[in-house]
This record gives structure tokens, sequence and C-alpha cells, in this order.
């Protein structure tokens, strides 16, 4: 949902490339703020590091400095994306709803037009592709999976808490969102929004013996 909302912001050139967040909230944070959004994302919770449990003794890991925001933050999926795809309608983006890119029409060695699944077609200049990491359209591109690289996957789930507004991210080895034992995991006490409940996550690393993408059993 970033992509739209930089694009209808910044009128890029074909050379032009947009912030990439990663998962880091402070990534996250800095690609919220080249968009002009830092006010609003900051009248949510704010975090500001990391506090790590283990060994009998607790740590208070406060983010680096350098090139990110010294903070992060935790937004509700749903009222962040609502609130991205507003920004880039203001900005002059125009919306297609219930609408599925399905295949695109080349001119040469580029895209002219966009085919979604109802028959509709839109032409353009430059085409964005961001509907994720599985991404359908993607495909159709010629994206390959990597499959001899490491890759993450992370499992989200909202929670109840009392200290949601905690600006220390909850870190234990031990225990995750699912309640099975895993090598470590992050406990986002600080990741509820005004309006919304707390999140957890946990995530782990895959080994590249693993043949591809595999789903978390706390994302299902």
């Amino acid at each position: 949902m970033r992509a739209p909302t930089w694009c209808s912001r910044t009128r890029p050139s074909s050379r032009a490339t947009r912030p990439v967040a990663t998962g880091s909230p402070r990534a996250r944070s800095a690609s919220l703020e080249r968009l002009g959004l830092r006010e609003w994302v900051r009248s949510h919770t704010v975090n500001q590091g990391l506090r790590a449990h283990g060994f009998g003794q607790t740590l208070h890991l406060p983010w680096p400095g350098g090139h990110l925001p010294e903070w992060g933050s935790a937004i509700p999926r749903t009222e962040l994306d609502d609130h991205l795809r507003t920004t880039a309608v203001d900005a002059g983006a125009v919306p297609l709803d219930g609408a599925r890119a399905v295949d695109v029409r080349r001119d040469g060695d580029r895209v002219s037009a966009v085919v979604f699944k109802d028959g509709r077609e839109v032409e353009c200049r430059r085409l964005v592709v961001a509907d994720g990491v599985r991404s359908p359209l993607g495909k159709v591109l010629g994206r390959e999976w990597h499959r001899d690289t490491v890759y993450g996957v992370a499992g989200r789930c909202y929670v109840k808490s009392t200290r949601a507004d905690d600006p220390w991210i909850r870190l234990a080895p031990g225990v995750c969102a699912t309640g099975r034992t895993r090598s470590s995991a992050a406990t986002a006490g600080s990741s509820r929004s005004a309006r919304g409940p707390a999140r957890s996550t946990s995530a782990r690393a895959r080994s590249p013996r693993r043949s591809g993408p595999r789903t978390s059993r706390s994302s299902r």
C-alpha cells in the first residue's frame, strides 16, 4: 500500500526508487516518514527499543542511531492500509475497487497495460508491482523465487494487553504467540495503537535446505 501512496505523492521518474521498508520497526517508520506521515504515525504507540529477558537478567536495548529514526511504532494493519489508501487518493491516485491484476500487455520489452480478471485493461507508462512476496503478477512477469537463500517467516496476531503502551518491545527466549517453544520470540507489548489491540509477533529464520516458502502456524 505504500507504493501507490509514494507514486501519487512524488510522481517518480523512470529511474526513481521508492522507499523500502524491511521488517525493522525503524525501517517502517523511516518509510512512512518519507511519505510525510511522521506525526500521524507518532500519534500511535511509539517504541524505543527492545527489552530482552534471559539468563537471569533483563537488558534494555535502545534503537541505535544512524540513518534510521531512533523510534518505531506499530499500528493495526487495517488502520494503516486504510490511511495509506486515503493518502494516495488525496494525492491523486485513482482506486479500482475489486480489481485483480492477472496479466499484462506488452509493447516490445515494456509493459503497456495491465489486464484485470474482469477483462478490463488499464494502460500505463510505468508499473509498480507491489502485491506481496507471493506476487501472482510478479510471476507472470518472470519473477523467480531464490530457493538457495535463507528466508524468514513471521506470524502476527492481535491480543489485548495492559502493557500495550510500553515503549519497549519484549524479547524473550522459548516463547511464541502460539504457545509453542521456539528459539526466540518478540512480543510487541508496545504495538497497540490508540484505537486497536496489541500485536504479538514471532519469527524465525528458515534454512536454505527448504524447498520453498512455508506459512507459520501462528499466521493461519
